[in-house]
């Protein structure tokens, strides 16, 4: 059971989690053991920080990036620093870090996005939004003008933690900064996942494909719960969000669609049946 690779040069991967089950009795190094289990679903992609790659000693660099190429598949690097919190100065500091990291880092993984989030809250009550916005942007612009100058475009994900509608202000304020959504993170913050949908999709270049599903806690209005499921079998609404992104993406058919995908705690399905069941949805897309 493999997923195709169209429309164009569109791919799949796995970002999380990864389940010991995924890779048991597999190859002993942890990397080889995502590839030759993402190669069997016909996936070619997994995420990790920049600061990860960057830790291995350069033997682990060698083999890793070599399997890469020779199997063209990629690691998708996330890129994140503390904009609200610290100094400008310390900031500017950070990003000129993070710069050197992404150059040397981003073509040896195969990176073709490179991805970040807000490291904050909309209820986090620091600073106004305005200001925060503008401690966004100038931390995310020199980042998003070299991963777009290196054919990866720099996008900031919903993490569960904006409305997409403020994060489109950020991309406003922000040249060359794109999105990379979440289809099932605006049920963690009271948005509704098709119409936070529509509104990204403009400047989606890949995704967090994800599905949950709510249940009424002990204690409604105040308490609802969010588990975990097979891709389809949630409240995110699938496949209406696929075919909104495919329609209005610019990115379509180069877009990088990465399972996040959490097994049903009550063990009605496997961590394996949970993906393949996930795999199969996504082919009747």
């Amino acid at each position: 059971m493999k997923l195709d690779r169209k429309p164009g040069n569109t791919y799949w991967g796995l970002a999380l989690a990864w389940y010991a089950e995924y890779t048991a009795g597999g190859n002993p190094n942890p990397y080889l053991a995502k590839m030759d289990f993402l190669e069997r679903y016909g996936m070619r992609a997994f995420m990790a920080s920049v600061e990860e790659i960057h830790a291995l000693a350069p033997s682990e660099q060698e083999v890793l990036f070599q399997a890469l190429a020779e199997r063209d598949m990629h690691v998708i690097l996330h890129s994140n620093i503390d904009r609200t919190e610290i100094p400008f100065d310390e900031m500017d500091r950070e990003t000129d870090e993070q710069l050197k990291l992404l150059e040397q880092y981003i073509p040896l993984c195969r990176s073709d996005i490179v991805t970040t989030c807000a490291v904050s809250h909309r209820y986090d009550r620091k600073f106004p939004w305005d200001e925060k916005v503008k401690r966004f942007s100038k931390a995310m612009s020199p980042v998003a003008k070299l991963c777009w100058d290196l054919g990866a475009p720099f996008c900031i994900e919903n993490h569960a933690d904006y409305f997409v509608s403020e994060l489109l202000d950020v991309l406003r304020e922000t040249p060359r900064l794109y999105f990379f959504l979440d289809t099932a993170n605006a049920l963690h913050i009271g948005e509704q996942p098709v119409t936070a949908c529509v509104d990204a999709a403009p400047y989606v270049v890949g995704t967090h494909f994800k599905d949950h599903y709510m249940v009424r806690g002990e204690h409604p209005p105040l308490h609802y719960e969010i588990r975990g499921c097979a891709l389809g079998d949630g409240d995110a609404e699938l496949d209406k969000q696929y075919k909104i992104i495919m329609e209005k993406s610019p990115f379509r058919d180069k877009l990088v669609m990465l399972f996040e995908l959490f097994t049903p705690e009550d063990k009605s399905l496997t961590h394996i049946q949970c993906f393949e069941r996930s795999v199969a949805f996504v082919k009747t897309l």
